[in-house]
């Protein structure tokens, strides 16, 4: 009988290399997620709550009067709309529906205002102002109203000095 031939194969490994795991990014998700209840609720609020803020009315007084609706602005705000990020991190800087929470407010309004939003923006430039949530910073805060004064919403506030609601 004749004998096998035998041959040895090469076997080369690689190391397996750990995948870091794929954060979420608010910006990356837009509004077409949300279903339109969530959508005209989210609008009908931030239209409110931006006519207030041309008017110089308070805020405050709003999001208290209307954090009952916090949930659904919570779950569009986790969902990357910018206009629920706004009104969510109200709920945390005027303590209403939440604790006070002026560094999650600033997380909220520093997603809103990354996507061009002037609300966010104007709002994240006021933690700045006052040093609410973030340290104190002149230049950040001037650099966040101005980005919000170069919409057209919020013109009416070029020149201000207390951005306060």
């Amino acid at each position: 009988m004749p004998k096998k031939k035998t041959t040895t194969k090469k076997v080369t490994r690689t190391k397996a290399v750990k995948k870091k795991p794929v954060k979420k990014s608010a910006k990356k998700i837009t509004a077409f997620t949300l279903d339109a209840k969530l959508e005209k609720t989210i609008e009908k609020d931030f239209q409110a709550c931006e006519t207030l803020l041309r008017t110089g009315e308070g805020r405050n007084e709003w999001i208290k009067k209307h954090c009952k609706r916090m949930k659904s602005w919570q779950e569009a705000a986790e969902l990357g709309d910018a206009r629920g990020q706004v009104l969510y991190g109200l709920c945390y800087y005027y303590a209403h529906g939440v604790k006070e929470d002026d560094k999650k407010a600033v997380e909220w309004f520093t997603a809103s205002a990354e996507q061009g939003n002037a609300q966010g923006q104007f709002s994240l430039g006021q933690c700045y102002y006052f040093g609410e949530g973030v340290k104190e910073d002149e230049k950040k805060a001037v650099k966040w109203f101005t980005r919000s004064v170069t919409l057209p919403v919020m013109t009416c506030f070029a020149g201000e000095l207390d951005f306060r609601c």
